[in-house]
């Protein structure tokens, strides 16, 4: 494992008790979208470049224009928007980063115009996990963490699209998991016992009394309550 160090190199840096399990090495805690998504971009470019192809030859078959000419025409089309949108989402991957902390979720991303967004951890009530085929071909999928609030178009979502799979769901059961409660550690009202009453604080306090049932005296007979 690689020690992380000061960005001046002076020294190491000492990261708090599961940073690294969030952060890998990097001391900051920033991470990259996955470098895949740019095979997702080709694939997706081509379902783009398939219907301009066809329409360019009904245009100059029509024209009369030579096979070999419409050969090329397509060719080059298609090469173009190959280029175009890979060249865009090596532009989008180098913009985003992502981190988690013990706090919040961070999101930075824009080509043209940079953004910064965060959701506090404990606001954090979705986080769904979902893959088209081409990115489970390539073992990818699209994480997206929601707050359950509506403030606004993508004000209450941050979605990280693509990371891995395994990333995926291990940063989901991270998310979904209570921030206030050290990872492992029991439930406070896992082993209470029936009739105990709790306060706020988890402190116990003996259980209240069963309420009274009073009987009345009935007439006749042997005299007894019944």
């Amino acid at each position: 494992m690689t020690t992380p160090r000061r960005a001046d190199g002076t020294g190491d840096v000492t990261l708090p008790a599961g940073a690294e399990e969030v952060a890998g090495t990097v001391p900051d805690g920033w991470r990259r979208l996955e470098r895949r998504s740019h095979a997702v971009a080709a694939a997706y470019s081509l379902a783009v470049a398939t219907p301009v192809a066809v329409a360019i030859v009904r245009g100059m078959t029509g024209a009369g224009v030579a096979v070999e000419l419409i050969v090329a025409a397509c060719a080059g089309a298609a090469l173009l928007i190959l280029a175009g949108a890979v060249v865009y989402d090596v532009l989008r991957w180098r913009a985003t980063e992502y981190r988690v902390t013990g706090e919040r979720v961070e999101l930075r991303s824009g080509v043209v115009q940079r953004r910064h967004r965060s959701v506090p951890r404990e606001r954090v009530r979705t986080a769904d996990v979902t893959a088209d085929p081409v990115r489970r071909v390539l073992g990818l999928a699209v994480l997206k963490i929601g707050t359950g609030e509506h403030a606004g178009e993508g004000a209450s979502e941050l979605s990280l699209d693509p990371i891995s799979r395994r990333e995926a769901e291990r940063l989901r059961a991270l998310l979904l998991h209570a921030p206030d409660r050290a990872p492992g550690a029991a439930r406070p009202d896992a082993a209470r016992s029936p009739g105990t009453a709790y306060s706020a604080d988890g402190a116990s306090s003996p259980p209240a009394p069963a309420p009274c049932r009073s009987r009345r005296w009935r007439g006749g007979g042997s005299g007894w309550p019944r």
